[in-house]
């Protein structure tokens, strides 16, 4: 998994690169639940499982 975080004109300013198991959607709520402030926007791949995102309290 991979989170980086931009600034208010979009280049990275921080990432952060983490190995998961599996692609299932608690796989990635747990990631995110560790990896991700609660309330941080998230923009993904639009796979099904990253829908733990939003379960780990992000949008």
């Amino acid at each position: 998994m991979a989170a980086v975080q931009t600034d208010a004109d979009n280049p990275p300013i921080y990432m952060k690169f983490n190995a998961v198991d599996n692609f299932q959607r608690k796989t990635i709520r747990e990631w995110a639940e560790h990896a991700l402030k609660k309330g941080v926007r998230a923009v993904s791949g639009g796979l099904s499982c990253f829908r733990g995102i939003e379960d780990a309290g992000c949008q």
